[in-house]
């Protein structure tokens, strides 16, 4: 018995992010931003390809956005975090 994975597209140069931080609204895909230093925003992204980690996102971010990479369940839009340096 083996393991096969067929590729059926590649690309390179991209800009991509761990599916882990993005959540959906009605199959809308969303990141959490932290604006200011300290208030987080729902920011939605439009996606393209992706493998068992990672999700190629095609636009809705910047270079200088700040993705929230940790999980709770008390994360919400508009509320407060101060980033550990």
């Amino acid at each position: 018995m083996c393991k096969v994975s067929v590729v059926y597209e590649k690309k390179e140069n991209v800009n991509c992010i761990n599916k882990d931080y993005v959540y959906y609204d009605n199959e809308e895909p969303y990141v959490f931003v932290v604006e200011n230093d300290s208030i987080i925003k729902r920011k939605f992204i439009k996606t393209g390809l992706d493998d068992d980690v990672n999700l190629e996102v095609i636009s809705g971010l910047s270079k200088d956005d700040k993705i929230l990479a940790t999980w709770s369940n008390e994360i919400m839009e508009n509320a407060t975090v101060k980033i550990s340096k």
